[in-house]
C-alpha cells in the first residue's frame, strides 16, 4: 500500500502543484492530497495503539512548523516560476492598443506595478473571458506600440490606409440570398487569423480546405469562432458561412489576425514584460499569439 499510494502521491504532487496558475482550482489539488495521506496512513491503523506519544508529538510539531513555513514563505522562486499570459490586442481601425498580463490575483497586480509603460495609469483588472483561466484576474494598460508588420513603400504618407490599418484586410461578398456571405481575409506578415462571430453561424467553408466527410465543420448548436491557419506568410482565405436569417438579420463579428515573433524587436510591450518581470516568474501566450490586430465587420 505505501510503495504503491507513494509513488502516486509523488507523481501527483509533482504534476498538480503549478497548475493554480493556470487557472484551475486549488481544491481539487488538496482533495487529492487528503485523499492520498489517509491512504498512505491507513496501514498503521492496527499498530498505531503501540506507538508512544513521543512519536505523535514530533509528527504534530512537524505538521506544525511546516503549516507556519507555507504560510510565510513567498511561494514562488528562480526554480519555481509564477507563470503570467501576455497579450496585445490592437484595433487597426483605431490604432488603439490595449496590453494584458494575467495571473494569480495579488500577484500580477504586483508584477504590472513594475512595467515603466503602465506607470501612472489605472490598471483594468477583471475575469479573463477565457473560460480556463476564469481564476485568474487580467490586467489591462495601455502599453507600447506593436511593429508586426513592417513598413512598405505601399503605405505612403499621403494613402488613405494607414500603417496599423494595412495589417490586416478583408472585403465581403454577399451572394442572393440573404443569409450567405464569402468573407476574404488577409493578414501581412502572418499566417494565422480567425473570424469571431457575435452569434452562431450554421454552416462554414474554406477555400482550399481539407475536409472530412464524416464530420461536420460546424456543430448543431452552430460555431462563433473560425481558426484560420496556412503555410505560408500573406496567404488569403475565402471563408463562407451561412446563418440562421430567421433569428438574425444581420451578422456581425471581429476578423483578427495574430503574431508572435518576439526574437526581432517587433513587440516592444513584450520586450518591456521580459526585461522588467520579477525572477520569480515567467510570461507565456494565452492565446496563439503575442500580438492580436483585429476589426470590426457587419454583414
Amino acid at each position: 500500500m505505501i510503495i504503491l499510494v507513494g509513488q502516486v502521491a509523488l507523481l501527483l504532487t509533482s504534476a498538480l502543484y503549478q497548475t493554480p496558475s493556470d487557472g484551475n482550482s486549488p481544491l481539487f489539488i488538496y482533495l487529492a492530497f487528503a485523499a492520498l495521506t489517509v491512504l498512505l496512513l491507513a496501514p498503521t491503523g492496527p499498530f498505531i495503539h503501540r506507538f508512544t506519544y513521543h512519536i505523535p508529538t514530533f509528527l504534530f510539531l512537524i505538521c506544525v512548523a511546516t503549516v507556519i513555513y507555507n504560510l510565510v514563505a513567498f511561494p514562488f522562486s528562480r526554480d519555481h516560476r509564477l507563470k503570467v499570459y501576455f497579450v496585445q490586442r490592437v484595433n487597426c481601425e483605431t490604432g488603439h492598443n490595449v496590453v494584458s498580463l494575467t495571473g494569480l490575483d495579488g500577484y500580477v497586480q504586483r508584477i504590472v506595478g513594475e512595467l515603466p509603460s503602465a506607470q501612472g495609469q489605472q490598471l483594468d483588472c477583471t475575469t479573463p473571458e477565457v473560460a480556463t483561466r476564469k481564476e485568474l484576474k487580467q490586467c489591462q494598460w495601455q502599453g507600447l506600440d506593436a511593429k508586426v508588420v513592417p513598413k512598405t513603400a505601399q503605405v505612403a504618407p499621403f494613402d488613405n490606409n494607414t500603417y496599423i490599418a494595412s495589417w490586416l484586410n478583408y472585403s465581403i461578398h454577399k451572394g442572393n440570398h440573404s443569409n450567405k456571405a464569402t468573407i476574404r481575409v488577409v493578414g501581412h506578415n502572418t499566417r494565422a487569423c480567425r473570424v469571431l462571430f457575435d452569434s452562431p453561424i450554421t454552416a462554414l467553408s474554406v477555400d482550399g480546405a481539407v475536409s472530412d466527410p464524416r464530420f461536420k465543420p460546424v456543430g448543431g448548436d452552430g460555431a462563433r469562432e473560425v481558426r484560420l491557419w496556412h503555410r505560408e506568410f500573406g496567404q488569403p482565405w475565402n471563408v463562407s458561412v451561412t446563418w440562421n436569417a430567421k433569428e438574425q438579420s444581420k451578422l456581425s463579428g471581429r476578423v483578427v489576425c495574430m503574431w508572435s515573433d518576439a526574437n526581432t524587436g517587433d513587440i516592444p510591450a513584450f520586450d518591456e514584460v521580459q526585461h522588467y518581470l520579477p525572477v520569480w516568474a515567467i510570461p507565456s501566450k494565452i492565446s496563439d499569439g503575442l500580438v492580436e490586430g483585429f476589426k470590426q465587420f457587419e454583414i
